[in-house]
C-alpha cells in the first residue's frame, strides 16, 4: 500500500492543489459520498487496502 501511495504522490498532490482552488459551493454535492464512504470504511474488511 505504501508504494502504491508513493507512485500515486504526484497525483494526488494535483488533486490536493485543485481541490483547495475550490469554493463550498463547488465541493456540496460530494459531502453525502463523503459521509457514506466513512460509514462504509469502518465497517470494511481490510480498512488499509480498500478505503
Amino acid at each position: 500500500a505504501q508504494r502504491i501511495t508513493e507512485h500515486m504522490r504526484p497525483l494526488l498532490v494535483t488533486a490536493v492543489e485543485i481541490a483547495l482552488q475550490r469554493d463550498d459551493q463547488e465541493l456540496g454535492p460530494i459531502l453525502p459520498g463523503l459521509a457514506l464512504g466513512s460509514a462504509l470504511h469502518e465497517t470494511q474488511y481490510s480498512r488499509l487496502f480498500r478505503s
